[in-house]
Order: structure tokens, then sequence, then C-alpha cells
């Protein structure tokens, strides 16, 4: 993303439905997997952004993020003075530091990621087992709009998309499930209106801008509303998604024993919609 766009974020995300309802989720996730605790687990935040989700952590957990971009962690530092925010290549830093966590979490990173497989793998390779992997990729291919451009998406996922990540790597699944299911019509109304004008509809060429207090309000509400149905489900023995659709699709998954081979993107995955480096869509 561009300096613009995350002064923009650090600016609105506080407030801003979508990522409150978020970061409520993400706070009751670290809940239900640490509910009883004499310490505070280590998390770390990869492609931590402006530093908003280890905000929503900052009294519970010992915080790292970690980030490529300077902007992102100028603001994250200002914002949560609390954790630990490292700039430069996550595999790198998270050398030392990735077999430490309880938690890893990667929320909205891996669709900006060309080999996403190669990512994940590098990541899960160094965690220590028993630790868990949160992550939460953009969903529904039909979504695709100028937002999805701007912000440098290479894809949105599916299930199995998103299962092919975690395949033939030592992860135990406990959660698949979309998330910001009810006001799906809506944001696929927006999304088409977007496509038309060729525009996204908010600020810095994204989706994102305030709504007025109580629709904003109405919207976190809506959006929050659907945490314990999803959080239900983790480790269910019922094969069913809490939500069958919905804008984003999440992932709790556990480090299980074993060697961890790196992975990479392969011909048999689905096609990615959009290349960032050139600016070519595919469609």
């Amino acid at each position: 993303m561009n300096p613009q766009q995350l002064k923009m974020f650090a600016e609105i995300e506080d407030r801003h439905w979508w990522f409150a309802a978020r970061r409520m989720f993400l706070r009751a996730l670290f809940e239900k997997l640490f509910p009883s605790r004499t310490s505070k687990p280590v998390v770390i935040d990869i492609g931590c952004g402006t530093g908003g989700n280890l905000g929503a952590l900052a009294d519970v957990c010992q915080g790292i993020g970690i980030d490529s971009s300077p902007t992102a962690i100028e603001h994250a530092q200002k914002r949560v003075p609390g954790a630990e925010f490292l700039c430069g290549d996550v595999h790198e830093l998270g050398k030392d530091r990735v077999p430490t966590a309880d938690l890893v979490i990667m929320m909205d990173v891996i669709e900006h990621v060309q080999d996403d497989l190669e990512f994940v793998s590098r990541v899960v390779q160094r965690m220590k087992v028993g630790a868990n992997l949160f992550i939460t990729v953009p969903a529904d291919r039909t979504l695709w709009s100028a937002h999805d451009e701007t912000v440098l998406h290479y894809r949105r996922y599916d299930v199995p998309r998103l299962q092919a990540v975690a395949a033939n790597l030592p992860l135990k699944t406990r959660l698949i499930s979309y998330h910001n299911y009810r006001l799906l019509p809506m944001i696929r109304l927006a999304r088409v209106l977007s496509r038309r004008r060729g525009k996204a509809a908010g600020e810095v060429g994204t989706d994102f801008k305030i709504p007025i207090a109580p629709a904003n309000s109405m919207l976190r509400s809506i959006f929050a509303g659907e945490t314990r149905r999803i959080l239900n489900g983790i480790d269910s023995p019922v094969q069913k998604l809490p939500y069958a659709k919905g804008v984003t699709l999440l992932g709790v998954f556990q480090r299980t024993p074993g060697d961890c081979p790196i992975q990479h993107a392969h011909a048999g995955l689905w096609p990615d919609q959009y290349n960032p480096q050139t600016g070519v869509r595919h469609e």
C-alpha cells in the first residue's frame, strides 16, 4: 500500500465499522484460544500495518509486529508503544521471533504476496508445535473491484484456495469459515457500482470511508454479531462451515509435529486475478 493509504488507515481504523468489528473478533478469538493463562502469550502480527491488531491485544499479550513498510511501522510504533515493531523482510526478522510465538496472525496479508504458499510455509517452518496461526483473506472472486487493484491484491480466495495454502504442511485445521456474511448483499452492490464507475467508492483509491455515526455503529454491530457462531466452530466435529459465504475468509490452524516443506504456487491453483507489479488484470 502507498503512504497515503497507510496514513488514512491509521486515522480511521479505530473508528471505522469494518476495522472495529474485526478487532472485536480478534480479541474474542484470543480469549477462546487462551482461556486460562498465567502469563501473557506471545503474539506475532506478520504484515502488521499500522498496528491496530496488536493494539486490540496490547493488554493481554506480548506483541511483536513485522512489516516491510517503514511508513506502516512508524504509525504502529506511535499507536502501540508497548509492542515491539520491526521493519524489513518478514522471514529474516522472524527467524528468532516466530519460534517464540504462541499465536501468529496474518490478517489480510497473503493476498498481497505473489507466492502465498511459499510465504506461509516459510513461517510455519519456524513455528513451535502447538502454536496457532490465524489467517484472514478477501473472499469471493465476483467481488473483485478497483479497490482490490488499488491496494495491490493478487487474488480473492475461496475455501479450496485457502486450504491449498495449508495443504501438506504440519498444520491441524481448527476452523475455516467465511466472515461478513450478513453484509454481503450490501457490499456486493457497492462493488457492482464501483466497477461501473471504474473507481473505488472511498478515500485514496479504496472502499473505506466512515459513514455517519448511527450507520457506522449499526454496521459494526451487524458484522461483529457473527463472532459467536464462527468461534463455536473451532474444533467442531461437524464438518460444516459456520458461514458458507462472505466477504472475508478466515482460518485457524495449529502447528503439529513434523518437518515443514517449503511449498510453491503451481498451475493447479485458482489463478490470480491481477498482477500488481505489471498492472495486468487476468479475467
